[in-house]
């Protein structure tokens, strides 16, 4: 019973011994000072360059090395820059920190060059409301693209193309609830006259399907006839007495004046007589009947004008007096 109690009394005085051995190397670690030894040179990706990018850090607790590694030195501003930091620069960033001169000791290369790389914080894209699609009318798609290509070739106008449908397209309304087609488009007749008439539809939908159909439309163009067609059994008949006014000849501008000279030739097959200078008497333009007169003879003449310097009479089918 003795011997037990002396056995539990070693034990335990062997536990305190033990504990205050491991009190006292905490002690003694803790008071060890922190040591930081600076690199020679390093890459870093990143907006914000710390301690610990550039230098190693021993020594102290663990709280204290994490605390002086993740100190900052110089944010980024540019997409690329090589920076140098000296170890003067980290030793008074750490006395910053509230380090104690006595509890650091710092070491290695007077200055730290950093190839850095800057990488702008990602900011999270809001995600997308998914796109409403609206019900779509075939029908009135359709008809604006049969409106579309009868304009173009009229050349006319999309107001004044007139137009409806004699029939729903056939293919079409079954898609009249679904997403709207990528494109629709018409491809009318080779004989393109103003009545009733069939045209093919092409209509290719978002989903990749391609749909083709026919339309029959009845359409006139004119702002003269939307009033005047009549629609007759789904059929447009155009008003037959119906003439477009003829342009006015366009004529060239008067080329000559009252007082000007121009050279006046009389022909008569290969013969030519030339008078370098006649008088004109009236204004005329190019191709125009002008009165001349001779200065020598005082005689008015009547001479087409080829030119502005030049008047011509062609005697070849003037009668001659037996």
């Amino acid at each position: 019973m003795i011997g037990s109690s002396r056995l539990r009394l070693v034990a335990f005085a062997t536990m305190v011994l033990c504990g205050a051995a491991v009190t006292q190397m905490q002690v003694l670690r803790a008071a060890e000072p922190l040591r930081v030894r600076m690199r020679f040179r390093t890459d870093f990706a990143g907006q914000t360059v710390r301690v610990g990018d550039v230098a190693e850090v021993s020594g102290g607790t663990v709280g204290q090395r994490r605390k002086l590694a993740n100190l900052d030195l110089e944010s980024l501003t540019q997409r690329t820059q090589t920076i140098e930091v000296t170890r003067r620069r980290v030793h008074l960033r750490c006395l910053l920190s509230g380090v104690g001169r006595d509890e650091l000791s710092i070491a290695g290369p007077s200055q730290c060059r950093v190839r850095a790389t800057f990488i702008a914080a990602r900011t999270p894209i809001p995600e997308e409301e998914p796109r409403k699609l609206k019900p779509m009318d075939p029908d009135k798609a359709a008809v604006q693209a049969i409106r579309e290509v009868l304009a173009e070739r009229w050349r006319v106008p999309q107001s004044e193309v007139s137009l409806h449908l004699t029939q729903p397209i056939p293919g079409l309304l079954k898609f009249a609830q679904g997403p709207e087609p990528v494109s629709i488009r018409a491809y009318p007749p080779a004989n393109l006259q103003p009545g009733t008439m069939k045209l093919k539809i092409i209509a290719r939908f978002a989903s990749g399907r391609v749909l083709t159909s026919t339309a029959e439309v009845a359409a006139g163009y004119g702002k003269s006839k939307l009033g005047a067609i009549q629609q007759m059994g789904g059929r447009v008949v155009a008003p037959r007495n119906q003439t477009t006014p003829a342009k006015p000849p366009q004529r060239g501008p008067i080329v000559v004046r009252p007082r000007d000279t121009v050279r006046l030739v009389a022909q008569k097959g290969r013969l030519r007589v030339a008078l370098a200078q006649a008088e004109v008497l009236k204004p005329a333009r190019v191709g125009e009947m002008v009165e001349l007169k001779n200065p020598k003879s005082r005689k008015k003449i009547s001479a087409r004008l080829v030119s502005a310097s030049q008047a011509v009479i062609d005697l070849s089918n003037t009668p001659t007096n037996p």
